[in-house]
């Protein structure tokens, strides 16, 4: 938890590199750690790099339970970067879908209606 605490400050501060060997980290210590995952592919997403492990991780995240009492994130987000995955490669039909999906699970999220446009 320690690491993907440090990595959240990192991303805050747009240091992407430093985050991810932070959040991969966090994952190589306890490999259950699902917001690890989530995060390894939040900051794939944000940096553009690294999209085939970021799709890899997301989608590990997706086949998981979030659990709200531990404030881990919801699958909406989890949908929403793996489309920004798919449309920093040009993907624009996934990312519309991956987008579409996150919308229907939290509707009216303004990135996700944002970045729908986008793609549409």
């Amino acid at each position: 938890r320690a690491h993907q605490s440090l990595g959240i400050f990192l991303m805050s501060e747009k240091n992407y590199k430093q985050a991810a060997e932070e959040y991969e980290t966090a994952v190589k210590l306890d490999p259950a750690f699902m917001p690890g995952w989530f995060r390894i592919g939040q900051v794939a997403a944000l940096s553009e790099t690294n999209d085939a492990h970021g799709e890899e991780a997301l989608r590990k995240y997706l086949a998981y339970t979030p659990n709200e009492k531990e404030s881990e994130p919801p699958l909406a987000r989890a949908w929403f970067w793996l489309g920004r995955i798919y449309e920093n490669q040009g993907h624009k039909a996934e990312a519309r879908q991956m987008y579409t999906t996150s919308l229907k699970l939290m509707p009216g999220t303004k990135d996700v209606t944002e970045a729908l446009k986008r793609v549409s």
